[in-house]
């Protein structure tokens, strides 16, 4: 390897167009492009040597400030399970005594004594004995 260490204030750059204009045209052989550089004379740059190993991932960066516009509301869950039943609550008060009906009519009889009747009362209770 060699270092060299120069104060440069100018850099001359002169490309040859007939080279380049080979180049571009006939890429197959290899002609000399002069570039001159404070007088030096170069060829044309080599191929790309081999890349580099990975390196290590860096540390993480700090936390940013945090958001003052809150984010989109997530859609709703499942329901959950049904839970255990609740204990008995108390007897409520008794409610209001209804009005007193009609008071009916009824009838003890045979089975025979019915079926002989030529019309049956709607308004009558018929109990069958016997």
């Amino acid at each position: 390897m060699i270092s060299v260490t120069a104060a440069v204030t100018q850099v001359k750059l002169t490309l040859d167009l007939q080279a380049a204009t080979a180049v571009a045209a006939n890429p197959t052989p290899t002609p000399q492009v002069n570039v001159s550089m404070i007088g030096a004379t170069i060829g044309i740059p080599g191929a790309t040597g081999p890349r580099g190993i990975q390196g290590a991932v860096g540390p993480a960066g700090p936390t940013g400030p945090a958001s003052t516009v809150p984010g989109p509301t997530g859609p709703a869950g499942q329901t959950g399970a049904q839970g255990v039943q609740g204990p008995q609550g108390q007897l409520g008060a008794q409610g209001p005594k209804g009005d007193t009906g009609a008071s009916g009519v009824w009838v003890q009889l045979t089975q025979a004594a019915y079926t002989a009747l030529a019309t049956k009362d709607p308004n009558t209770l018929y109990v069958i004995v016997g």
